[in-house]
């Protein structure tokens, strides 16, 4: 039995993996909420690492590092199932919501905290706190958890 599985709202998207994420993150930055309707909570791994089944459609867009992003969504429900940055090819982010244990998902690292609608209190389980794209963080924290894969 898989470590993690999950779907979309109406259950014809279903997700699988045996990992643990790489990097579960907040996102605060415009683009992210205008996408979303909020802020982002995503997992990261690399795509070879999550099954993802269903019909899904794509949209692309561009994020908040002005890197392109191709999102995917389930065609009946339209939940946004997936994201691929192209800054970090072969890796896939995944909405924290799709997972049916999404409580033990706990990011650790909070980026564009410059965007962060004033509303929202600032996490105390966050490691790390970047008021910009937090590229070159990410990479590192990816690549050292793939090491430790």
């Amino acid at each position: 039995m898989p470590k993690h599985t999950g779907s979309c709202h109406c259950g014809q998207v279903k997700l699988a993996t045996d990992l643990d994420p790489m990097l579960t993150m907040q996102c605060n930055c415009t683009s992210c909420r205008k996408h979303s309707g909020s802020f982002t909570l995503h997992t990261f791994y690399a795509e070879t690492e999550i099954d993802i089944e269903g019909p899904t459609n794509t949209y692309e867009y561009t994020g908040g590092s002005g890197h392109k992003m191709t999102a995917s969504h389930c065609t009946k429900c339209m939940t946004k199932v997936s994201v691929r940055p192209e800054i970090f090819e072969g890796m896939l982010g995944v909405p924290v919501g799709m997972f049916d244990d999404a409580k033990t998902l706990t990011p650790k690292m909070e980026m564009w905290n410059s965007e962060r609608l004033p509303f929202l209190a600032s996490s105390e389980c966050m490691e790390d706190r970047f008021d910009d794209s937090a590229v070159a963080e990410r990479l590192s924290a990816l690549i050292e958890a793939l090491e430790n894969r």
